[in-house]
């Protein structure tokens, strides 16, 4: 059984122009098996879909390479953490 943090969705609210906001969640494995998972970043907002900028990304907890997606072995009873990057455009959308 594989097991979301309290997340399906995660919403940013009261963000700046130029700032970088982050919000964390967990993936649990509880089963006896090691399992392969990938995880893509989608934005659900039109608005960004034509800019030049990087928008949306995600990272490993333990470090600052960000990414749109990763995929990764996650041994038996081990959690991940990650954490869903937005940086706000500067420029009005």
């Amino acid at each position: 059984m594989l097991e979301l943090s309290t997340y399906t969705e995660i919403k940013f609210n009261n963000v700046l122009p130029g700032n970088i906001f982050e919000e964390s969640f967990d993936i649990f494995n509880k089963s006896n098996e090691s399992i392969v998972l990938k995880i893509n970043i989608v934005s659900l907002n039109s608005e960004f879909e034509n800019l030049d900028e990087y928008v949306f990304s995600i990272r490993k907890n333990t470090n600052y390479d960000y990414n749109e997606k990763f995929i990764f072995l996650l041994a038996p009873y081990k959690n991940i953490q990650f954490k869903v990057a937005l940086k706000v455009p500067s420029s009005s959308v």
